[in-house]
């Protein structure tokens, strides 16, 4: 058996290698989807690539999709919010944030005591972490889509299936990488019903970004989601959870409201890193009458896929099941896409487990994705697999 420490050496050692030699060139617009790129101002001819160990590269950067909304950005938001310094960005979730935690108290840094602004002001719109009915959970699902041939394990499909089996909806949190890959599978997910929501392109921390490197995640990813459903996405989740107060007026600036999760109590499944049968058994100490809540699940891989699925499981078996399965937007009133009237936010619980059927993000996740489609993800986790065997 090859000792730990040199197992983790020679993967790191492989990360390494394509952080710093791959210059992955730039994708031609998807032609998959609803979406017709003529009713889309500015619709790119190049996207990004699928390797999210880049960052979007500069000539992406300058392109009219990015510019004009940039434009917009600079003349909505105050200069004292976009001059605020990016933070470092040390890896997965982890960033040194310029000025320590004073710094990130002033200007409410998620990370930092999951700090949440609750009220509006004139230079961001509020942060949604909660639902507003008593027994509403937000059900949401990030990093997405993964496909997998049938029997090879389980995937974003596997999802939407058991959902259909408890007549329940949630909200997938696409990344512009793997729904590059899958367009279909977006189309597929909000025809069943589901809201497509924007998790970024390449899901770097933002706050490690510049303002204009903000716009082009957010813009590559809105114009990827019009593509393949003929809607903007209005909501969007920060990678990580990472914002402050100028990610915050960037996002609003371009339109977007910001969702994270609901923290107090923690409503984050920690699957990304997590060991199925415990993460199963805590997410069924939530199954009782509460505050509404918005929780934090992935479906990046076969693993957080398949503990997705056994928690829906755990759910139809529960007689009585007390909460409500809902989107982001019907449990919080806030429009999914772009030209939506805000929707009802209807109270719950019902005794109907059929209308009512029902993170990590701390993951650092080595997201990049081949060619072929196959998750970088996945490719890591069966090298630890085999090396630790």
């Amino acid at each position: 058996m090859i000792p730990r420490t040199l197992a983790f050496a020679y993967v790191a050692s492989l990360i390494s290698g394509l952080a710093v030699h791959a210059q992955s060139p730039p994708l031609p617009a998807p032609t998959v989807g609803s979406g017709k790129p003529e009713d889309y101002p500015n619709f790119p001819a190049q996207f990004p690539s699928t390797n999210q160990l880049e960052n979007i590269p500069e000539a992406l950067l300058k392109t009219p999709l990015v510019q004009d909304a940039l434009k917009t950005v600079l003349e909505k938001v105050p200069a004292a919010l976009l001059s605020l310094p990016p933070s470092q960005h040390v890896t997965g979730p982890t960033v040194t944030y310029p000025g320590g935690e004073a710094a990130q108290i002033a200007n409410c840094h998620w990370p930092h005591g999951h700090c949440t602004r609750a009220t509006d002001t004139a230079q961001y719109k509020a942060d949604v972490y909660v639902c507003k009915s008593a027994d509403q959970w937000g059900l949401t699902y990030d990093d997405g889509p993964t496909v997998v041939a049938d029997g090879a394990g389980f995937d974003t499909a596997d999802i939407r299936n058991h959902l259909a089996k408890l007549n329940g909806k949630a909200t997938f949190f696409v990344s512009g990488a793997p729904g590059m890959l899958n367009t279909a599978e977006i189309l597929t997910s909000y025809e069943a019903g589901h809201e497509i929501a924007s998790h970024t392109w390449t899901h770097h921390p933002l706050t490690t970004l510049t303002n204009e490197q903000i716009v082009a995640e957010v813009m590559y990813t809105d114009a990827l989601i019009f593509k393949a459903i003929g809607k903007r996405p209005q909501l969007i989740r920060p990678p990580y959870g990472d914002l402050d107060d100028r990610v915050r007026a960037v996002l609003t600036a371009l339109g977007y409201r910001s969702v994270t999760w609901t923290s107090a109590p923690d409503r984050d499944t920690h699957d990304a890193g997590g060991v199925l049968a415990q993460v199963v058994n805590t997410v069924k100490t939530w199954f009782v009458a509460q505050p509404g809540f918005i929780s934090l699940q992935h479906d990046i891989s076969t693993n957080t896929s398949e503990m997705a699925v056994r928690i829906l499981e755990e759910i139809e078996k529960t007689p009585n099941f007390p909460l409500k399965l809902m989107t982001v937007a019907e449990c919080t009133g806030v429009p999914a896409y772009f030209g939506d009237k805000a929707p009802d936010a209807p109270a719950g619980p019902s005794d109907d487990k059929g209308k009512s059927p029902n993170s990590t993000e701390d993951n650092a996740g080595l997201r990049a994705t081949a060619a072929t489609g196959v998750s970088f993800v996945a490719l890591v986790g069966s090298l630890f697999t085999t090396l630790l065997a």
